[in-house]
């Protein structure tokens, strides 16, 4: 039989994605559930759900076409990296694996994705492609805009094991009067000022360290 699911306000990682409403009907063939559902936000923009849970082998795969769905849902998965992750992302990815290892793949524009960076406390935003594999997300001469829409282009990738034990490469390169440090003297830490700065930046590390080359 087919059953109807409506959920309002539905959140993922503290972030309202809109109301889903999904049907669901055991398949037979594959001992699966489908799931076909919508997911709706405040501005009409309709993201939907096709897939399947597989309860006796503890896997899914389920495929989302989505169109604008906030991207706050991402920060757990970039902690060590960048902070209050804002914008929305349109494109197509599948959620693949058993319930405690999944995978994502598939591509997606940003819209006016913005972030910040912790150890040089500034912060960025650009709309542009991001690309997304088993074990990686990556990006590759991307338009990058800091807080006074000066210009840089960037490129590199976050490899990850299931969203934990994070690896990253990134380069900024191009940059033109790049606002890329703001530390305040009353932070406790020995260095500290204002910086902007032209050239490139190569910034590699893991969830325990990280190392930036300047140029």
């Amino acid at each position: 039989c087919t059953r109807k699911l409506d959920i309002s306000n539905f959140s993922y990682n503290n972030t309202t994605l809109g109301n889903l409403s999904v049907h669901s009907m055991l398949d037979f063939a594959t001992m699966g559930i489908l799931l076909k559902g919508v997911i709706s936000n405040q501005k009409k923009q309709d993201s939907y759900v096709d897939g399947y849970i597989f309860p006796t082998k503890d896997s899914i795969s389920i495929a989302f076409d989505v169109d604008h769905v906030p991207l706050k849902f991402i920060q757990p998965f970039i902690n060590s990296i960048l902070i209050d992750a804002e914008g929305e992302a349109s494109g197509h990815v599948v959620l693949e694996g058993n319930f405690e290892r999944i995978t994502v793949y598939g591509d997606a524009f940003a819209h006016n994705f913005s972030f910040g960076v912790p150890f040089i406390n500034t912060r960025y935003h650009l709309s542009d492609s991001l690309h997304f594999d088993k074990d990686k997300i990556y990006f590759d001469n991307v338009t990058l805009y800091d807080e006074f829409e000066n210009t840089a282009k960037g490129r590199g990738y976050i490899k990850h094991k299931y969203f934990t034990q994070t690896e990253y490469d990134i380069e900024i390169y191009n940059a033109r009067k790049m606002f890329v440090f703001d530390v305040p003297r009353t932070t406790g830490i020995p260095y500290y000022g204002t910086i902007f700065g032209s050239g490139d930046v190569r910034v590699i590390g893991n969830d325990y360290n990280t190392n930036i080359a300047v140029n």
